[in-house]
């Protein structure tokens, strides 16, 4: 067995042994940023899906009049981005505010900034159903040979699938910052968690072994479980977004 994962398997064991038998030690914990939560007003038909996404708008990046399968929320995380929203008023959203899109209300967005422009996004929508659909250009639109501006791009589309929800809940957003050596030990999960790594990478360690997750890659947490440890052993610090539903 190599030195590290000697080193792996001695953490994982001293970090479940310490949570259970309630010692005061307190490792490096990973910290949050951005948290935000959101009323549901429109929940979707059962089952759902809640559909989590990091989404990049480039400088002048422009998405067209839309409309999505469910309600999405969402909190800027870099730059701003400028919401239009039938029958709203135009608005720009700055890093740190959140954001709504309801549900059949048709929006464009477009960074009009001058600094790229990331947010965190979760879509509830029934299972099956499209996550984004574009409206129709008008057929008197004049044609032009100019070239579209940029569309934003989508760093990943995690799911988490849901069966059952109750009357009223709300969806929780956040980010999670683990620098080298941060840990996140067992606790007992009381709402299901959809975790993805934005970037770097966190390894999660069970009485099965160790997995690496990478970016892009994510786990569930579902309640009555107990989660498992979580930690960065790279040198570069790594992200991990989060959503909570329902909450």
């Amino acid at each position: 067995m190599g030195t590290h994962r000697i080193v792996s398997c001695l953490a994982f064991l001293l970090l479940v042994g310490l949570s259970l038998t309630g010692a005061t030690y307190t490792p490096l914990k990973p910290t949050k940023s951005f948290e935000t939560s959101f009323q549901v007003k429109q929940p979707p038909t059962l089952p759902f899906e809640a559909v989590q996404s990091v989404v990049d708008f480039p400088v002048g990046g422009f998405v067209a009049r839309h409309t999505h399968g469910g309600p999405l929320y969402a909190v800027m995380t870099k730059g701003s981005i400028t919401l239009w929203i039938d029958g709203e008023p135009e608005r720009t959203y700055y890093e740190g505010e959140s954001l709504e899109e309801p549900y059949r209300n048709v929006s464009s967005a477009g960074n009009l900034g001058t600094k790229p422009a990331s947010l965190l996004a979760n879509y509830l929508i029934p299972v099956g159903a499209q996550l984004t659909v574009f409206e129709p250009a008008a057929p008197s639109a004049a044609p032009t040979s100019s070239p579209p501006p940029p569309g934003p791009s989508s760093r990943f589309q995690s799911r988490m699938r849901l069966d059952s929800a109750p009357e009223h809940y709300m969806v929780r957003l956040f980010l999670l910052t683990y620098e080298p050596s941060a840990w996140m030990v067992p606790e007992r999960v009381v709402v299901p968690r959809l975790l993805t790594v934005v970037s770097g990478e966190v390894t999660l360690f069970s009485s099965a072994g160790e997995k690496k997750y990478k970016a892009g890659e994510c786990w569930i947490e579902r309640p009555g479980e107990l989660s498992l440890v979580s930690g960065n052993l790279g040198s570069e610090k790594a992200v991990v977004a989060v959503s909570v539903v329902p909450t």
